[in-house]
């Protein structure tokens, strides 16, 4: 005898779980587990013999990557595919596939966060600043002519760099993302982008292009963040790996590697430090800390930054130090612990955002409701934490 469909107390569409199910590449036992519920109970309310409760279907919407509210529609959502951006990641295997369908939806992430950014200007009686028209290039371009050029661009001088001393050392990225957004970049960071081996993901526009980081530890991500820079000095979009690659065969990525190396470390600075005309068969850990220091970089960074230069024979660099330095970044923890917990959401959505929302908030433009949404905050009390500590 056939199981009798339930009368719902909320009019969820079962068909629509499926849909989301499907879309999100989740088999029905992959869900159980995250929902540490039975395979029976999901296979019941995908047949509406029972319902989830409301806090069980928010939790599928958080895992599908779906509205909760899309639960109740009569028919499936028309949803308009995402065009990828250029792909110049070089690592791919068998789950390419699955991986693109992150990243689609980490791009889609941030072409909404630039949507909501243009909204917000509008609400707070503001219009979004365009990017200086000296910002560009071409890979024809000298990168370190370029990069001297952004540095003035964006008034941070060499010396600036060179005289952070102690915990602002490890700042820096910080200091470089809060230039880069000065001059309306919409910088953002999603963890999901080391599922698929991307490291940065620029989305190029001429209003309000967006750089989006993944889960690197700091000293890491300012290259990256460096590095999809230049993609948008070039006016190009891409996903990009970050890896360095001995013999760089696509022109795009070598120049904006070049570029990442010339504006952390610029030769006629480096100059001043090791002797320019005697290439190094090696360097020593200890030197190589401490020009790494000096400019506030990792020790990857300025080795490969070394080798770019020809200061440091490359095999040193590719078949001595490059393994080793993998392996540290395999096993180094991104970011560190949160200075009060409302700060994830401030340091995903960026400091141009964030600040956006609070203006909007603090004017009474949008309501306490409203703020969280923006910022994708479920408990107020971490909104209120991020009003508290923005200045700070």
């Amino acid at each position: 005898m056939p199981s009798k469909r339930i009368i719902s107390p909320l009019p969820y569409n079962p068909a629509v779980f499926v849909w989301a199910r499907n879309r999100a590449d989740y088999s029905q036992g992959e869900v159980a587990q995250s929902l540490k519920v039975s395979i029976q109970k999901i296979i019941a309310w995908e047949s509406l013999i029972a319902a989830p409760t409301v806090n069980q279907a928010r939790q599928l919407a958080d895992l599908y990557g779906r509205p909760f509210l899309e639960f109740f529609a009569k028919e499936i959502p028309e949803v308009v595919e995402t065009n990828l951006v250029p792909d110049f990641r070089t690592q791919h295997n068998t789950v390419v596939d699955h991986e693109n369908r992150i990243l689609k939806e980490v791009q889609a992430w941030g072409e909404m966060q630039r949507l909501n950014t243009i909204d917000l200007y509008e609400i707070n009686g503001d219009i979004p600043p365009t990017l200086p028209a000296r910002l560009k290039a071409t890979i024809k371009d000298n990168p370190e002519a370029i990069a001297a050029i952004v540095r003035e661009i964006l008034d941070f001088p060499i010396d600036r760099q060179l005289s952070l001393r102690g915990p602002e050392k490890a700042n820096l990225v910080r200091k470089i993302r809060s230039k880069f957004e000065d001059i309306g970049i919409l910088i953002l960071k999603n963890s999901d982008l080391g599922k698929c081996n991307a490291r940065g993901l620029c989305i190029y526009n001429e209003l309000l292009p967006i750089i989006i980081l993944g889960n690197e530890a700091q000293n890491g991500s300012t290259f990256t963040l460096c590095h999809e820079f230049a993609h948008i000095i070039l006016g190009q979009s891409a996903v990009s790996d970050g890896i360095q690659k001995r013999i760089e065969v696509n022109a795009i990525e070598a120049w904006c590697n070049r570029f990442a190396g010339a504006f952390l470390v610029p030769e006629i600075t480096l100059k001043k430090f090791i002797n320019p005309n005697r290439k190094l068969p090696e360097i020593s850990d200890d030197d190589l800390a401490k020009l790494a220091s000096r400019f506030s970089v990792s020790r990857h960074a300025m080795l490969v930054r070394l080798v770019q230069l020809n200061m440091v024979d490359a095999d040193y660099y590719w078949q001595t130090k490059r393994p080793q330095f993998l392996e540290e970044e395999r096993n180094q923890k991104s970011g560190g612990r949160n200075i009060y917990y409302g700060s994830r959401y401030r340091n995903k959505n960026g400091d141009l955002y964030t600040g956006l929302v609070l203006e909007a908030w603090s004017n009474n433009r949008i309501t306490n409701h409203n703020a969280a949404e923006f910022m994708g905050i479920k408990n107020i009390a971490h909104l209120f934490d991020i009003r508290k500590h923005f200045n700070d």
